[in-house]
């Protein structure tokens, strides 16, 4: 196995390196003295991040961007294609080429604590709740996580302790390379449909990385709540903590759950103990869940206990894209989300029906064409509480044009429902309805995986926008 600490005197170049994961791997690198650089097919926020703090990014990725003789070693992502000009350069050279998440994996053994978080919705909120409950209890952890945290200001925290807490995805079974002592498992739904082919493989993933901590001094935590989960739990061979905000048996139990405005607040027990009051400045009720995976991991690898979460967890500031508040037009609130599953669709337009004093006024991208074939009526159905409903374009992410699907198709289906739905596929003319038609009161969500949180904060500078950092 190509091992990282070979390279430290020469380059290592990051093929996507503005990706969500990627730039913060590179940051975290460059601080623990390596030569970084990269390159990625276009400028993003992310990668404007890394020039800013020294790190060479090249614009587009070319097969002459891994000519430099010093650069030792090549990182790249699942997503990159085997035909990718750098990745196929780099392997005709003879330069070791490794996988973002076999890295990670390395990083997370430099660790006597590693924390990682998967499931298939809630990953980024849990990993950031997690780390400021981490860093408020002066833990000093190092982070890695898939968007902004605000607490932290980016996706990376290089911390001084000895606990790492890193966002782990299951897309073609990367989480399988990482390396944790502390595995969450937040909830389980059949997802990446282009790689698992059947829920059957999909649960197997998980059981394989719950198997992963160490039989000694390992934990894995899961949601009991999620039948799926559950199922996943009772086949791991390892010590299982359990979470619910249904069964007061589990590990952890969280009730007396209420939306004060923007703060949620609730109770948590430990094992049928006397419960502690948590306020949380967070949006949406299912957030629950997420908290209760973060204060359960806190516990499990650092001994935080309950008292210290909820005084942390006041602190908590939010993440980029996770119902991120850019500002107001009219008098209405706008607001990005990153959801792309139809239960995210479901709960953050119910986050935003508790906020709205008027309408809520969504408008949808959809992520990926294959996401849009498989779960299309599960899709129409999770946009039935929205007061009306905008769509742009698909967003295709890594995959080729296909006229299987369009977002008119969602119109269509839309309407046939009794929706409020039209479809504007300019940015600016989205803008425009929005400030003809927004009033006092209204929220106005964006929802998308993909790049329109470049729509949000073009409707947010149509009116009073935030000066808060939200990343990409």
């Amino acid at each position: 196995m190509t091992d990282i600490k070979n390279f430290k005197d020469k380059v290592i170049h990051f093929i996507g390196i503005g990706g969500s994961s990627m730039s913060g791997l590179a940051m975290l690198l460059k601080g623990m003295g390596y030569n970084v650089k990269g390159s990625d097919s276009e400028h993003s926020a992310k990668a404007e991040h890394l020039i800013e703090h020294g790190i060479d990014v090249t614009f587009p990725q070319s097969a002459k961007n891994v000519a430099d003789a010093d650069i030792g070693i090549v990182v790249y992502t699942a997503a990159i294609a085997d035909d990718n000009p750098e990745l196929v350069a780099a392997r005709e050279r003879g330069i070791p080429c490794m996988k973002r998440a076999e890295l990670m994996g390395q990083i997370m053994r430099l660790h006597k604590s590693a924390v990682g978080i998967s499931g298939t919705k809630g990953k980024t909120t849990t990993t950031a709740l997690t780390a400021t409950i981490l860093m408020e209890c002066d833990k000093y952890p190092t982070v890695l996580i898939g968007g902004t945290a605000k607490n932290i200001g980016s996706n990376m925290l290089e911390g001084k302790g000895d606990v790492l807490v890193a966002e782990s995805c299951e897309y073609q079974d990367s989480f399988l390379s990482f390396a944790p002592t502390v595995a969450v498992i937040l909830n389980v739904e059949l997802e990446h449909t282009d790689y698992f082919k059947s829920m059957a493989q999909l649960e197997q993933s998980f059981v394989s990385f719950g198997e992963l901590v160490p039989r000694n001094g390992g934990v894995v935590i899961g949601n009991a709540d999620c039948e799926i989960t559950r199922s996943i739990m009772s086949r791991i061979d390892r010590e299982c903590l359990s979470y619910s905000v249904k069964d007061s048996s589990a590990d952890y139990y969280g009730y007396d759950i209420v939306q004060n405005g923007e703060e949620l607040c609730m109770k948590i027990s430990y094992k049928g103990a006397q419960g502690v009051s948590f306020a949380v400045p967070i949006v949406g009720v299912h957030n629950a869940y997420n908290i209760l995976a973060a204060v359960s991991a806190s516990c499990a690898c650092s001994g935080v206990s309950l008292e210290e979460s909820a005084r942390a967890l006041k602190a908590y500031k939010g993440t980029g894209r996770r119902f991120d508040r850019y500002g107001m037009l009219n008098g209405a609130g706008v607001y990005d989300d990153y959801a792309h599953t139809p239960d995210e669709y479901r709960a953050v337009i119910d986050a935003a029906r508790g906020v709205a004093k008027g309408k809520v006024r969504v408008v949808f991208q959809p992520h990926t064409y294959s996401r849009s074939i498989d779960f299309f009526d599960e899709t129409v159905e999770a946009f039935k509480m929205a007061d009306e409903v905008i769509l742009v374009d698909i967003y295709a992410a890594r995959e080729a044009y296909t006229d299987k699907i369009h977002s008119t198709h969602f119109v269509e289906e839309m309407k046939k429902r009794g929706y409020k739905a039209m479809y504007i596929p300019e940015y600016s003319d989205v803008t425009e309805y929005m400030k003809a038609n927004a009033m006092d009161g209204d929220v106005i969500l964006v929802i998308g995986a993909g790049h329109s949180y470049r729509l949000t904060q073009m409707i947010a500078d149509a009116g009073t926008p935030t000066d808060c950092a939200h990343g990409d």
